[in-house]
Parts: structure tokens; C-alpha cells; sequence
């Protein structure tokens, strides 16, 4: 698992050594490394779910639920069919899961029950639905802005309303040095094209 958190890492640093190592002196990932939790690689489906394809939200949001506030993000950007497939296939892993493992959702759902009132693990004292409301609307005015303002504003949205806030979480926000990086078209950047030169 080690493993493949170094490599999320590498590939948020579009493949620069330095930069990845410069992400572990982040206390919260050199944290997230030593616990080995999911959050680099929620960090990594965020990007993709932004610069590739919405469906990698529907994926972030069967490993821990916040990353559905990308759905939110999307419609607010008026990309509704994006939301919607995101949405459709999240909705039929979710029927799977429950199918294959209902007694799980249960012992889910009576977790959050039991801390909804309380703050649980959270650096911020404020309890899940409150940050998780507050998360939405982020979501949805990062919809609104520019996608160079908006994406980041996006990811500070999802940290903030995950479930359980403790420091690891926080590595989700190198996913903002990448969507600053690489444009919002999809495409990494690539070497500037030459300008010829026009005789006079």
C-alpha cells in the first residue's frame, strides 16, 4: 500500500521526483504515508475526476463519501450530463455494495448516526452535517467561478467536509498543485510552440 501512495504522489507531481518529495515535507502527507490511508489516492481521483473523466468522482465517492461534492461542482458548472453519469454509476456501485454487503451500510449508517451530533476525530470542533453543509455550498460556489479558482476552492470543500478531519485528510490538498500545473483543457502542458520568424 506503501507503494502505491508513493506513486500517487510521483503522479501528482506529474512525474517530478522533486516535487514528490517536496509534497512529503507536507506534514499531513509525510502523516498520511505513515498510516497508509486512502487520502493520496482520493487526492489522485479528484484530479482525474476533474481533468479526465467524471466517473472517477462516482469511485472517490465509494471509498469515502464526500467526493460526491464533485457531482455538486459539476451541475453548478452547468456540465449536467457529466453529474449525471457520475451520479448513475455512482447509484449502481452504491446498489452492488449494499446487494453484496448490506449489513456493512447498516453498521455505516449507525456510525454516522451515532456521531452526527459530535465532532469525533476532527481537528475543526464542528460536527460532520455542519461541515459537510458548509462543504456544499463551496462546492457549489466553486461552480461558479472560474475553473483556475473554482477547482481548488473545490478540494478545500471536499477536505473540509470528509467525514472524519483529523490531519490526513489535509493531504487531499496537494491535489491543488496539480490543477494549478496542468490546464483545465485535460492536457498536461507541453512545450511552448516556436514562433517563426517572417522576413521583412
Amino acid at each position: 500500500w506503501t507503494v502505491l501512495l508513493l506513486v500517487c504522489l510521483w503522479w501528482l507531481g506529474g512525474g517530478n521526483a522533486f516535487l514528490a518529495l517536496a509534497f512529503v515535507a507536507f506534514i499531513p502527507v509525510s502523516v498520511e504515508l505513515w498510516y497508509r490511508n486512502v487520502h493520496l489516492v482520493l487526492a489522485v481521483l479528484i484530479v482525474l475526476g476533474l481533468r479526465r473523466h467524471s466517473v472517477f468522482f462516482a469511485v472517490a465517492t465509494a471509498i469515502k463519501v464526500t467526493p460526491v461534492l464533485g457531482l455538486a461542482y459539476l451541475a453548478a458548472r452547468g456540465r449536467y450530463r457529466d453529474a449525471l453519469v457520475a451520479g448513475l454509476l455512482g447509484g449502481g456501485m452504491l446498489l452492488a455494495s449494499f446487494l453484496i454487503s448490506h449489513r456493512a451500510w447498516e453498521q455505516f449508517a449507525d456510525v454516522i448516526a451515532g456521531s452526527a451530533g459530535t465532532v469525533g476525530a476532527s481537528l475543526i470542533p464542528v460536527p460532520f452535517p455542519v461541515r459537510a453543509a458548509f462543504g456544499l455550498v463551496l462546492a457549489l460556489a466553486a461552480g461558479r467561478l472560474r475553473p483556475r479558482l473554482g477547482e481548488p476552492l473545490l478540494v478545500v470543500a471536499i477536505v473540509i467536509a470528509n467525514p472524519t478531519l483529523w490531519v490526513t485528510a489535509l493531504s487531499m490538498l496537494i491535489a491543488i498543485v496539480p490543477l494549478v500545473r496542468w490546464p483545465a483543457s485535460g492536457a498536461r502542458p507541453s512545450a511552448p510552440t516556436p514562433i517563426p520568424c517572417v522576413s521583412p
